[in-house]
């Protein structure tokens, strides 16, 4: 048969409030660590267990309790827990006081109150276990000294002192930063950014300003051309077959002059099948990126040659040049 006091000592661990059904209720409350002047001491927190017999109520908790540990149902547990207090009644009836396990004792005082009596070592704080008081030690406050005129002195000297001292470190820090940054500031020169591995676009170039420099006090005589010799020079000009661009492709070489970028061997092999002039194209593999060329070279200039002509200039407008390293 389960006791009920070893059911009440588990609860009151982990609950604030216990309730006996018909007697009354264990309530713990936490009291804060103290200095007890007196006695010298410091005394750690604790926590201490009242009695309030107006609280009599069955909340459920020690029947609930009850049927956990002895897998009972709860109405047989309640009636095993009344038959436990019944007796709990009866003995402190019969012997005037009854003990709750290690907790405390239950007894009447001389007005008939049942009251409840903890004992000295009870520990219902597993957290707070081990804690001891402490002899407390005063400490002596010394005085301050006088404030006089040589010590008035002194301080603004030593102040003066360690000032100068912080001053030379904040010096010497900014010395270092700007030392730092000067040494890590790349030059920068007024040169063309060659294109390297990534994906770089040939720069614009720029269009010169113009600049009307002619004096209206000046008196230009032009001669206007014959209109058939004219004529005769635009059809010559027409005639004149369209310069073709050279191409250069070699594996080898570092710069080439790239038209597409796909991310397998197989699209770009798909490409050059379908593009009409494939048999001028080729495949570098670079930066897990599969580019194809139509030219190559050991200079910038090489690689960049046909799109400088009005050929590959108008078939391949968005060509870049990129640099394998």
């Amino acid at each position: 048969m389960n006791s009920v006091n070893k059911h009440i000592e588990y609860l009151i661990l982990r609950h604030d409030c216990v309730v006996i059904p018909g007697i009354g209720a264990l309530i713990a409350c936490h009291a804060p660590a103290y200095i007890d002047k007196e006695l010298g001491c410091i005394f750690p927190p604790k926590r201490n267990i009242t009695f309030n017999p107006n609280i009599n109520h069955n909340d459920g908790l020690l029947a609930t309790s009850m049927a956990r540990r002895g897998c009972l149902t709860y109405d047989n547990a309640v009636t095993l827990m009344n038959e436990e207090i019944d007796l709990m009644r009866h003995q402190i009836e019969a012997h005037g006081e009854y003990a709750v396990g290690r907790l405390g004792a239950l007894h009447r005082n001389t007005e008939g109150t049942l009251i409840f009596e903890p004992f000295a070592s009870t520990l219902i704080s597993p957290r707070l276990c081990g804690l001891k008081p402490v002899k407390a030690t005063p400490i002596a406050i010394e005085k301050p000294e006088s404030l006089t005129t040589e010590n008035v002195i002194a301080s603004a000297e030593n102040s003066r002192l360690s000032f100068k001292g912080v001053f030379k470190i904040a010096a010497s820090i900014i010395l270092l930063v700007g030392l730092g940054i000067t040494i890590s500031t790349p030059v920068i020169e007024n040169a063309p950014d060659f294109a390297g591995i990534a994906t770089t676009r040939t720069a614009p170039k720029t269009e010169p300003l113009f600049v009307n420099d002619i004096n209206p006090d000046i008196q230009l005589t032009i001669a206007l051309p014959d209109p058939e010799t004219a004529s005769a020079t635009v059809e010559k000009k027409e005639d004149k077959p369209q310069k073709e661009a050279i191409l250069r492709r070699s594996s080898s070489d570092i710069y080439f002059l790239i038209i597409a970028s796909l991310p397998t061997r197989e699209k770009a092999a798909e490409f050059i099948a379908m593009n009409k002039n494939g048999n001028d194209m080729d495949i570098l593999e670079s930066g897990g990126r599969y580019r194809i060329y139509i030219s190559s070279g050991n200079t910038y200039a090489e690689a960049q040659a046909p799109i400088a002509g009005t050929e590959y200039a108008a078939t391949y407008p968005d060509a870049w040049v990129c640099r394998r390293d």
